[in-house]
């Protein structure tokens, strides 16, 4: 079901290309988590995921040995 006009995604794509990376990796993640139901939920899951993903694992490890995050 699409119930955008071409031009409109057009419009919309153009504009998400203009975004620097960390701007849609941070969009993308959030509208994986919406979908998953976690962000209204539990707001501070999409943080540390966020920040786990920008870091790589070992990194975040040795930052946040404390958080333990289950793949």
């Amino acid at each position: 079901m699409n119930d955008t006009s071409p031009e409109a995604l057009q419009v919309q794509l153009e504009a998400i290309r203009r975004l620097p990376p960390e701007a849609r990796l941070r969009q993308g993640l959030e509208l994986a988590f919406l979908v998953r139901g976690y962000g209204p939920v539990i707001p501070s899951i999409r943080r540390i995921v966020t920040i786990r993903l920008v870091l790589g694992d070992e990194l975040f490890r040795r930052v946040y040995p404390h958080v333990h995050i289950r793949p």
